[in-house]
């Protein structure tokens, strides 16, 4: 179980091969990211203990792949806004992390993953406002 980050920063919660959303504001209550599924889920945190509760089932088979391949495209993304380093090397370095059995749910478009590292290291990149010159005269 572990929760990344959807494309619009929203959470998004991995669990048993199923990706889920918020259902309303609150933990509590996740619903799968699929619009024509009405799978759902609740977890507690108990004393330090986490507890699901599957409340209702998914009407599609689950797809550890796609929560591999999401798992691995936010690593890169999460590590492309705080670091300097190029593209491949952070690509690179993170392909060098997964599991051998893994390796065949990461995307193989590198080129694409390369694009997108670094339109996040260009976002962070704050432009300064030329400071005013007083005019004599």
């Amino acid at each position: 179980m572990s929760i990344i980050q959807s494309s619009k920063k929203k959470d998004q919660l991995l669990f048993d091969g199923f990706r889920y959303r918020r259902a309303n504001k609150s933990q509590v209550t996740w619903r799968c990211v699929r619009n024509s599924c009405a799978g759902r889920l609740t977890v507690d945190n108990k004393e330090n203990h986490m507890q699901y509760n599957i409340l209702t089932d998914h009407n599609h088979a689950p797809n550890p792949d796609e929560l591999i391949s999401k798992q691995f495209k936010t690593k890169i993304e999460e590590r492309a806004e705080i670091s300097n380093e190029a593209p491949r090397k952070i690509i690179h370095e993170a392909l060098s992390e997964i599991h051998p059995d893994d390796a065949l749910a990461v995307p193989n478009y590198t080129i694409h993953l390369n694009v997108s590292v670094q339109r996040l290291a260009q976002k962070k990149v704050e432009l300064v406002e030329p400071s005013c010159r007083k005019v004599e005269g």
